[in-house]
């Protein structure tokens, strides 16, 4: 029986650091070595932690790679594929200019651009 899925969740991993996200564009079904761009939107990322930090330098110093786990998940927050950028540099990061002197920065949009993309099923 197939099971059918209400609404589509990404976890993301930065740094060992999970964050959520509504979407992504640009995953392929199929692993890939080529230089591909990978868009995550509607997500948060703690400001009190590395990975804000290393958004933000990786801003100023474009030239430092990291692995990023993408896990698709389902409502119930079941883990449904998983795919694993290498070499992921960050392009560009669009978020809200107040902060609000909150934990969480809202993002619109962190873009990737990554030279290996790999996929498996859970």
């Amino acid at each position: 029986m197939t099971k059918l899925i209400s609404k589509f969740y990404f976890l993301v991993t930065i740094n060992g650091k999970n964050y959520p996200f509504r979407e992504a564009i640009g995953l392929e079904l199929k692993s890939c070595k080529s230089t591909s761009n990978i868009v995550l939107k509607k997500g948060l990322l703690d400001i009190n932690n590395s990975a804000w930090t290393d958004v933000e330098s990786d801003l100023k110093n474009i030239t430092k790679s990291i692995s990023i786990f993408i896990k698709l998940t389902d409502d119930i927050n079941t883990p449904i594929r998983t795919w694993i950028l290498r070499s992921a540099k960050i392009v560009s990061v669009k978020s809200p200019q107040s902060r609000l002197k909150c934990k969480d920065v809202p993002l619109e949009a962190i873009e990737f651009s990554c030279t290996e993309m790999s996929v498996k099923k859970n």
